[in-house]
């Protein structure tokens, strides 16, 4: 019997209505990387799963998340 165990760290969202889109990360994601994929993704999930103008977007209390760079 062969094993094989490996780590994947992704990004993504969801809503009530279905799952957003989901980034797989390579490497360390840093505060730079968080802003890019929340820039290239936030909006298009947001309408993949069909929701409009009243959405609450929430994010763990991890160090990077909670920067200016990334806040703002």
């Amino acid at each position: 019997m062969l094993t094989f165990s490996r780590s994947v760290m992704v990004c993504g969202s969801m809503g009530a209505s279905g799952v957003g889109h989901l980034i797989q990360v390579t490497g360390i994601m840093r505060k730079k990387e968080q802003v890019e994929i929340l820039e290239n993704n936030l909006k298009a999930s947001v309408r993949k799963v069909g929701l409009r103008r009243r959405i609450i977007f929430q994010q763990d209390n991890d160090p990077k998340q909670m920067s200016k760079l990334v806040k703002n």
